[in-house]
């Protein structure tokens, strides 16, 4: 499914920038160093935390309040004021809802990309 470990080293990114930040609340600082030296590496980075004074305050309220959602999604549409907000200022932004033409389309669409993607043998 990931052949080139792309998803796993976001994945191994974005945990590491909430350890710092976790680390750097309770006064440690966080001193990395890849080890990796291609994308198949078994070891990608060894960390080691060491207790600091004088680092810059973090505020984790929001890493706090972070989850993964899988269920309950609402099934109601995005306001049009929530659309524009979220593509204000950015050229090249579409937003299609589920029920006009092009989400009807998009729809099956992303199934079927997202079952050949999940079946595929050479990507196992």
């Amino acid at each position: 499914m990931d052949p080139t470990q792309r998803e796993t080293i976001l994945s191994l990114g974005a945990f590491l920038q909430n350890l710092e930040a976790a680390a750097a609340h309770l006064g440690y600082a966080c001193h990395w160093q890849l080890l990796a030296d291609n994308n198949q590496a078994d070891s990608v980075m060894d960390v080691a935390l060491a207790k600091a004074a004088g680092l810059p305050a973090v505020d984790i309220a929001g890493l706090l309040r972070r989850r993964t959602v899988r269920t309950g999604y609402r099934n109601q549409p995005l306001a049009p004021a929530d659309v524009r907000a979220l593509t204000a200022g950015e050229p090249g932004y579409h937003f299609f809802r589920r029920d006009s033409p092009q989400g009807q389309w998009l729809d099956p669409q992303t199934l079927a990309a997202n079952h050949q993607q999940t079946y595929r043998d050479a990507a196992e």
